[in-house]
């Protein structure tokens, strides 16, 4: 029996089980993504460990020193498995709305309840906040006053 699920799951099942019983293995995939479930479920894993000998638990991660993992494990083994990277490309929000054309409409599901149309003075802040060398590294150049209209009237969340 085979169960996929995320690091949340398993913390949910350590609730009312905390020697996982039933559980031969347990793999955490990125496991260097830290995050406060991932970090917890980690801790917990390690102290099981010495009462479930028989508990393998697999930490995978393209991009992980694996020492740190090795070392925090008490000197567990680890496979190294070669592979290579891929080149990636990071586009942002910017990047979709110049590129698409898409209009955040006043009343839509996307937009903030208390926008109210750019001002003048509003867009030179907001542009001049893009001139910034590291706005200008990120996205390749300057952003059109359309395209700061539009995340100006989004919705953050």
């Amino acid at each position: 029996k085979i169960l996929v699920c995320t690091t949340g799951v398993v913390l949910r099942r350590l609730e009312s089980d905390r020697a996982l019983r039933g559980v031969t293995h347990v793999v955490v995939d990125e496991c260097h993504e830290r995050d406060l479930d991932t970090d917890f479920l980690l801790i917990v894993l390690r102290d099981l460990l010495p009462s479930r000998p028989n508990l393998r638990v697999i930490l995978m991660s393209a991009t992980v020193n694996a020492q740190i993992f090795r070392d925090y494990f008490n000197g567990c083994r680890s496979i190294a498995i070669p592979g290579r990277t891929f080149p990636v490309t990071s586009y942002f929000m910017e990047h979709a709305l110049q590129h698409t054309g898409f209009v955040v409409e006043p009343n839509s599901e996307y937009s903030r309840r208390d926008a109210k149309p750019l001002q003048p003075h509003e867009a030179a802040e907001l542009q001049q906040l893009y001139e910034q060398p590291e706005y200008q590294e990120l996205l390749g150049g300057s952003v059109p006053r359309r395209v700061l209209e539009q995340m100006h009237r989004m919705d953050p969340e």
